[in-house]
């Protein structure tokens, strides 16, 4: 197994995968699927991003707001896939 050292790219992957999670022109099943991949192809690198996202993550905050900030999100995808097929 190998440490990636190079925390400003695993930050940068983390950040990626933020930004193509919120892109509304790639499928849910594409997410789970391509994050699927990853995860088997490089576990340790996976791993350190997982870690990264979670010191993101506000715990301050009740998960009240990070449900309704996930649901904002969402909201937002799907209010874009459905005015693009409209």
């Amino acid at each position: 197994m190998s440490h990636y050292t190079d925390l400003d790219e695993v930050a940068k992957h983390a950040l990626d995968i933020c930004q193509d999670l919120r892109d509304a022109d790639l499928g849910s099943q594409w997410h789970y699927s391509e994050l699927a991949r990853r995860c088997v192809q490089e576990p340790e690198r996976m791993a350190q991003v997982i870690l990264c996202l979670a010191t993101w993550v506000p715990f301050e905050n009740p998960p009240s707001t990070l449900a309704d900030r996930a649901q904002a999100v969402t909201d937002s995808i799907v209010e874009q896939l459905h005015w693009r097929t409209a």
